[in-house]
């Protein structure tokens, strides 16, 4: 890759294994590992995940329907989630998965009572509360909002992503996610949704971070479904070490 990425400050852009991988400086934490790859990644290789520090003998993932439902992961290793869109576990060793090639995708880390969450969110998952439902299961479960730490991955941003009418009206809770486009059409800013729903579920600003990368405009870096149509996806990965 030729190009600088500029991801913002929260976020990282490391090697590992030879390739390019996104690192949340939030999700630096001790006992935990995570990754989003970029379009370097080259899916499907074990020793790529090898590289990562990840197991790919215990990686699990979300089937990713454009829905809300949210699954905790006991076991399943090398399995999908049918129907799931979001994984949480609190269980070592397994590995967490979920693809994206515009959609938000999104790691939580509660280091507190060592617990692991992926999400996949495209505007659908998102007007039926996915990340609200996330947090609840996990608060469910025991842990406190305001101690998770959610990092989101590179996603397309309002400068490439158009919408019109019907998807405005089902993300019309958050207007403020919106900007006037051409006649009949806004520029959507998924991240704004998603950060909205985290924080109104507790989530503390300051354990919230968000890539500043637009997936559509790094043909270089990243996949994009709105500039390719069917294209390669993206990963974001997420596990607690044995040990935790």
């Amino acid at each position: 890759m030729t190009g600088t990425l500029r991801a913002g400050p929260d976020f990282r852009v490391e090697q590992a294994g030879g390739f390019f991988v996104l690192r949340a400086r939030l999700l630096d934490l001790p006992g935990f590992r995570h990754a989003f790859t970029t379009r370097q990644y080259p899916d499907g290789d074990p020793g790529a995940l090898r590289a990562l520090g990840f197991d790919p003998l215990r990686v699990v993932e979300a089937e990713q329907v454009h829905g809300a439902r949210v699954v905790a992961v006991r076991g399943n290793c090398g399995q999908r989630v049918a129907g799931a869109d979001g994984l949480w576990t609190d269980r070592a060793g397994l590995v967490l998965k979920v693809r994206s090639a515009d959609c938000l995708a999104v790691l939580v880390v509660d280091p507190q009572k060592s617990r692991v969450a992926a999400v996949h969110a495209g505007w659908r998952g998102l007007a039926a509360g996915v990340l609200s439902r996330t947090v609840r299961a996990l608060r469910g479960a025991g842990s406190r909002p305001e101690e998770l730490r959610c990092a989101v991955g590179p996603a397309i941003g309002a400068c490439c992503y158009e919408v019109d009418e019907p998807v405005r009206e089902a993300l019309g809770r958050w207007p403020q996610a919106f900007r006037p486009g051409r006649p009949g059409h806004w520029q959507l800013d998924l991240r704004e949704v998603g950060r909205a729903q985290l924080l109104a579920e507790g989530v503390r600003p300051e354990h919230l971070a968000s890539c500043e990368a637009c997936t559509a405009c790094e043909p270089e870096w990243f996949y994009s479904y709105r500039r390719e149509g069917r294209s390669g996806t993206l990963w974001a990965l997420v596990s607690r070490e044995d040990g935790r």
